[in-house]
């Protein structure tokens, strides 16, 4: 009966509409390794762990309201599809990704112009900005209940993009459990979709890497954040994508050049970043890693012949 009454309250229907406010961007987008690459002159990239508790039925979720057993598997469900388990920890996951660093004194996103729009709006802006405000790590029966949490974030920014009632400018974007605009289902589709070829090309690996001193000790997993990130230079997801194949590694020194300058563009800027100390650690260690590779370190490493893997690789980084 109590689980009952608990479905019976949540949101019946939620509208949204962005009216390009800019008022969201108000931090470094996370952004996939290719999405990196294509902005490579705008975004530094580093690579951010975040702890992940896993959901059990009769969990508070945003609003006040309690999980119930199919909130739970589905979620833990999409959990084991995108983020990774860690030895000794069975009441959370690490999320590993790759994000554009606070590289500005305000800590906003390095693509919001001084007027709040979006610099990049039409050149391949990241795939979690398209979902904004729904959130991919959590499943579609869910989103109702993400939204109306987050109405009430967004009557705090003054923005009006999302209300219960039906509104001029906005669209039905969710009905009880489900997700009912198409838009939306593509974008959140596409961001999972996203979120599972990292791992794949990348994650799982970077994940071993890790894991002799971080993952695999219970301890200092209890100490990555929940509610922010673990900053960790972009470096151990280069490496992974530079023993793939000649034309990889061609491909991370590229970026690796373009950022070296993107680095000293922002150091030697007279406002300083936000954590300005951080982004020079970020930066030694990039160099080192771009001295590395200059000086064919990781050739002797390729991939055997042009393997399946480094094909799939070199097309999802559109190098084919």
């Amino acid at each position: 009966m109590v689980m009952r009454a608990v479905a019976q309250a949540r949101p019946e229907r939620t509208f949204h509409g962005c009216h390009a406010c800019g008022k969201c961007c108000n931090s470094p987008p996370q952004a996939s390794l290719p999405e990196l690459f294509h902005h490579e002159r705008r975004f530094l990239g580093c690579l951010s762990l975040q702890r992940v508790r896993r959901l059990r039925k009769g969990d508070l979720l945003e609003g006040g309201l309690r999980a119930l057993g199919d909130d739970a598997r589905e979620t833990n469900e999409l959990a084991a599809r995108l983020f990774h388990a860690t030895n000794g920890v069975d009441t959370h996951d690490v999320f590993l990704f790759t994000r554009a660093f606070e590289s500005n004194a305000a800590g906003d996103c390095p693509a919001r112009d001084d007027d709040g729009t979006c610099l990049v709006h039409d050149d391949r802006k990241p795939t979690v900005c398209r979902v904004v405000p729904f959130d991919a790590a959590l499943p579609n029966r869910l989103q109702g209940v993400v939204l109306a949490a987050r109405r009430h974030q967004s009557r705090d920014w003054g923005s009006d993009c999302l209300s219960d009632r039906p509104t001029t400018g906005l669209r039905l974007v969710t009905e009880r459990l489900r997700v009912v605009d198409e838009d939306a289902l593509e974008a959140l589709d596409t961001r999972r979709r996203q979120l599972a070829e990292e791992r794949t090309f990348w994650g799982d690996e970077v994940a071993r890497l890790l894991g002799p001193d971080l993952l695999d000790h219970p301890e200092r997993v209890a100490r990555l954040p929940e509610n922010g990130t673990f900053v960790l230079s972009i470096v151990p997801v280069l490496s992974v994508i530079a023993v793939t194949s000649p034309l990889c590694e061609a491909r991370v020194l590229d970026y690796v050049r373009a950022q070296a300058r993107l680095y000293d563009a922002v150091l030697g800027a007279p406002s300083a970043p936000r954590d300005a100390e951080q982004l020079r650690r970020l930066a030694r260690a990039h160099r080192a890693f771009g001295h590395a590779l200059e000086s064919g370190a990781f050739a002797s490493s390729h991939e055997a012949g042009a393997s399946p893997r480094a094909r799939a690789v070199e097309n999802w980084l559109g190098l084919r």
